[in-house]
């Protein structure tokens, strides 16, 4: 069950350390909201692909699907902000809906589909009924944070009690970039699954 998420977590440090230097020269753009999830999903496809990244060729690749992009991830998120003050219906529709956004950069980028109506279609049918996808996207990220501070706040009070705080938040600028080359490696085994299941 945890193996896979495991897997997906392992794959994806492993392809964001090894090709770190292929992102710092476009480094600030991982932090763009919706840009950044385009922009690793088109620079892990040419690295599947050619196994070359190109990071100024994704960048210009990402404009291509900002505008469906940007609409899309909106009517995703919509409906989870509408709902959230109802109790449990807000919260079932939040984790239901984010995962499909999680899903949607790679659909239009792997599979090049622009259509909103069978883009949303793919990322529902891939997501639907997984247990993976909320272990991946929820779970094992809440896991390590915690883990990080409890670490972070032993260390302090056992070490270094006038550490400065500002350290806190190193790990997190790497966890941004981190987590959607995850949501990338998830979709490659959702996608793979499916083909699998529909054949």
């Amino acid at each position: 069950m945890w193996s896979q998420t495991i897997r997906i977590w392992l794959k994806a440090t492993l392809f964001y350390f090894v090709n770190l230097i292929y992102f710092l020269p476009v480094f600030p753009l991982v932090y763009v909201p919706f840009l950044g999830n385009l922009l690793l999903s088109v620079m892990i496809r040419q690295k599947i692909q050619n196994n070359d990244v190109r990071p100024f060729k994704a960048v210009g690749e990402c404009w291509q699907y900002m505008k469906t992009f940007i609409i899309l991830i909106f009517s995703f998120l919509l409906f989870p902000v509408i709902t959230s003050p109802i109790p449990v219906l807000g919260e079932y529709m939040e984790v239901s809906y984010t995962r499909y956004a999680a899903m949607l950069s790679n659909v239009m980028v792997f599979e090049n589909i622009r259509d909103k109506a069978k883009c949303k279609a793919r990322c529902q049918a891939l997501v639907y009924g997984k247990g993976v996808a909320i272990r991946t996207i929820y779970t094992f990220p809440a896991l390590i944070v915690l883990a990080f501070l409890v670490a972070y706040i032993f260390y302090v009070g056992l070490f270094s009690p006038n550490h400065p705080v500002l350290l806190l938040f190193i790990p997190f600028l790497l966890y941004i970039p981190l987590s959607n080359a995850v949501n990338t490696f998830l979709y490659l085994e959702l996608a793979e699954e499916l083909d699998r299941e529909q054949s």
